[in-house]
């Protein structure tokens, strides 16, 4: 056996302990691992999953062979300040998480604050939170934010660096979020993957179920997939 083949099958050997590496910190984010990974194909059978609080504004398309949910409308607003249309996958609750999605809005360009929601920790109707991605960052957009019996409350904001408010065009944006209720930490991620937009320390809901929606526009989403851990009742 020549010395180079020698190195060649040394050389295969450390790229697959180096890609086995890559999987296993794919599944082990801050320490936590996943025992559960959901992708959602956005078929008429797996959207029986999902629960909209108005059915009627949301539709199931296909564009490029691509399944995408499609919320048409914007929602209306109840009681208290909330988000107004969401889709909550209802079958499961969960704890630690690490959700990724492609999204983008529909409302014109032109309109500040502009946006879709990604929910977490739903535990009903009224307490739950949501990440707020926009076009604009203040106090009430760009946001991680908190609905808790009351009026929603944001809990972080952006720090006025617009360069964080990506929500800008009618591109597919990439987001993702990460939840340790040990830690109590959350982080969303849009389009840079390595350094989050939002993060922020918080441990009223330690578990829930996830979604997605609008406070009051409409947009798409696909490419959905959730790593998580169930919650144990």
């Amino acid at each position: 056996m020549g010395i180079r083949y020698v190195s060649l099958i040394i050389l295969f050997i450390l790229l697959q302990f180096v890609i086995g590496c890559s999987n296993e910190m794919a599944d082990n984010v801050e320490g936590k691992t996943y025992n559960h990974v959901y992708n959602e194909p956005f078929s008429d059978s797996s959207f029986l999953n999902w629960h909209a609080n108005s059915p009627d504004n949301w539709e199931l398309m296909s564009e490029n062979n691509e399944n995408i949910l499609y919320l048409i409308r914007n929602g209306t607003f109840g009681k208290i300040r909330k988000p107004s249309s969401y889709a909550i996958l209802s079958h499961l609750d969960v704890t630690n998480f690490e959700l990724m999605v492609e999204a983008k809005c529909l409302i014109d360009t032109a309109i500040a604050g502009r946006d879709i929601n990604i929910f977490f920790g739903f535990q009903d109707s009224v307490h739950f939170y949501y990440a707020h991605i926009s076009n604009r960052s203040n106090t009430l957009h760009n946001i991680i934010g908190l609905v808790d019996g009351k009026d929603r409350v944001p809990i972080t904001h952006a720090d006025g660096d617009n360069s964080k408010a990506r929500l800008r065009d009618y591109k597919w944006h990439k987001i993702k979020i990460i939840r340790n209720i040990d830690s109590g930490s959350i982080k969303v991620f849009v389009d840079d993957m390595r350094q989050p937009v939002l993060s922020v320390i918080d441990k009223t809901l330690i578990n829930g179920k996830v979604g997605l929606g609008s406070f009051d526009d409409y947009g798409q989403f696909k490419n959905f997939q959730l790593k998580y851990n169930l919650h144990k009742k």
